[in-house]
């Protein structure tokens, strides 16, 4: 599994994306590098675990449990500080510290180079292609 699926992050990290596409990068990366199957994952989880881990903690879990209610009572505060969050103003509020956090995730995790994966070549009419394997 890869994606959000593999690293269960909760939808409230905003990071299922960049797990997914840096799971995807190194298990490629690292099934290019091993010869066998075995060792490519072995690999895979040494280096994406520690990330994978990180992110699964940025938010409380306490905090989780709130935004997934059980009464009435519970579900409609819930939408009220969904409501709230979304609003012009906490968005305008946040957009600062978004940028940090996105300099941040920008810099969690030190992408691996694969010098033996294939690149992908632009055929005719700017359409990509991958290059014939060998």
């Amino acid at each position: 599994m890869i994606g959000d699926a593999a690293y269960c992050p909760t939808p409230f990290t905003g990071a299922g994306c960049a797990m997914a596409l840096v799971g995807a990068y190194v298990l490629a990366g690292e099934i290019s590098r091993h010869a066998g199957h075995a060792q490519a994952f072995a690999a895979f989880e040494s280096l994406v675990r520690p990330y994978a881990e990180a992110t699964q903690k940025q938010l409380n879990p306490t905090i989780i449990r709130m935004f997934h209610p059980r009464s009435r009572s519970g579900i409609a505060l819930a939408h009220w500080i969904e409501r709230l969050f979304a609003g012009r103003t906490a968005q305008m509020l946040l957009r600062p510290n978004d940028a940090r956090r996105a300099k941040r995730i920008a810099n969690d995790f030190v992408f691996p180079e694969y010098t033996t994966l294939p690149r992908l070549v632009h055929g005719h009419g700017g359409r990509t292609k991958n290059p014939p394997l060998l």
